[in-house]
């Protein structure tokens, strides 16, 4: 084996520095011991050279410079002179490849998707109202009042042309209707609907189309599990749904994993507080003072 002397070292550096590429890698060094020209010498150096940066069109699409050789077609990013697959010398081709377009997030425009007014304290605690679309976790203890909150919210956003949807696995209707007069609400503008499954769920929507659903109560549904989010979410398309669910001891939202996941937002009914643990749209954690509804003395 032939020992590199240092003065083959010092004038391959200086070659190698006089190059535009910024930056060169020397993978392997062989001299040929029959070639006395310096000239040969420098070009026996096997070494490749990194690639230049990767330019970038006026469309933000990517430019990516390649290499191939010419003998056995093989490519890589790096410029090279003698090719690491078959040892070809000079053989290497230049080109550059078009890659998918680079979106930034200043580039991606705000799709200014409006908000569903609901009630004061809950546009305060969703961050300024119900994004068309969203799904929204209503949880809390056992009697907080979760169908008594989401009662008040029906009758004071829905109408007789286009009355809330009250999709409901728990109670039945007559209850809801008793309810309802109990707290002096105007039941002409909800319309409830006894499920037992998403897929009822799916027909109501349907059948109604409403700007706002209440689903009481997801953890009753049969196998209600997050992938039912996403369905959800596709069927009331510019509306928003309340998913009320139960919780556990640990304070955990009852039900299958990933329900939390999969939720626009999680509110919690605490007594005379609601506070945002989670919201897509706006800020959390949260809290806001509850507005009490008002009960008739029968």
């Amino acid at each position: 084996m032939l020992t590199l002397s240092a003065f083959f070292i010092i004038d391959a550096i200086k070659t190698l520095a006089n190059t535009p590429v910024p930056a060169v890698t020397i993978i392997a060094t062989t001299i040929q011991p029959n070639v006395r020209d310096e000239k040969t010498r420098r070009l026996s150096f096997s070494f490749f050279r990194l690639t230049e940066p990767i330019e970038e069109t006026h469309d933000s699409s990517i430019l990516i410079e390649m290499f191939s050789c010419s003998d056995c077609g093989n490519k890589t990013r790096a410029r090279f002179d003698r090719c690491p697959k078959c040892n070809a010398w000079n053989t290497a081709e230049r080109s550059k490849i078009t890659r998918e377009r680079i979106v930034r997030l200043s580039d991606v425009a705000d799709p200014d998707v409006p908000r569903i007014a609901i009630r004061e304290d809950w546009d305060r605690a969703l961050g300024g109202g119900a994004k068309q679309g969203s799904t929204i976790i209503v949880a809390g203890n056992p009697g907080v009042g979760k169908t008594t909150e989401m009662l008040s919210i029906a009758s004071l956003r829905g109408s007789r042309k286009f009355p809330v949807l009250y999709a409901t696995s728990e109670r039945d209707v007559r209850d809801l209707a008793d309810s309802a007069r109990t707290m002096r609400l105007d039941g002409t503008r909800i319309a409830p609907v006894r499920v037992r499954s998403m897929r009822d769920v799916r027909k109501a929507i349907d059948a109604i189309a409403p700007m706002i659903t209440v689903i009481d109560s997801a953890t009753n549904l049969d196998r209600f599990e997050a992938e039912d989010f996403i369905e959800l979410r596709e069927c009331i398309g510019e509306g928003c749904a309340f998913v009320i669910c139960h919780v556990t001891k640990a304070q955990e939202i009852a039900g299958r994993n990933g329900l939390a996941h999969q939720a626009s937002a999680i509110v919690w009914i605490r007594g005379k507080t609601l506070r945002t643990s989670k919201n897509w749209y706006g800020p959390a954690p949260m809290s806001v003072r509850r507005k009490l509804p008002k009960f008739r003395k029968r």
